[in-house]
């Protein structure tokens, strides 16, 4: 999330691609959803695209994380 919201959308795939394929091999296997962390880095490119490829500041960054892990939250639960 953090490389989108500093990068922009391609940082931000590249990072979720890894930590996709990561996951996917090293830790839970096929069952485990792979697809979230891509999603959420994509995610944080889309809002440094709509900050106009600035860099969020500290609190409208903090507010962006807690909103996304509010939304995987209620998606795991």
């Amino acid at each position: 999330m953090v490389a989108g919201l500093v990068a922009g959308p391609a940082v931000g795939l590249a990072v979720g691609l890894i930590g996709g394929i990561h996951r996917y091999f090293w830790v839970a296997g096929p069952v485990f959803p792979v697809h979230w962390p891509l999603f959420w880095r994509i995610a944080g490119g889309d809002a440094y695209r709509l900050n106009k490829e600035k860099v969020l500041g500290i609190i409208p960054a903090m507010l962006f994380a807690v909103a996304v892990e509010f939304v995987h939250l209620g998606l795991a639960c």
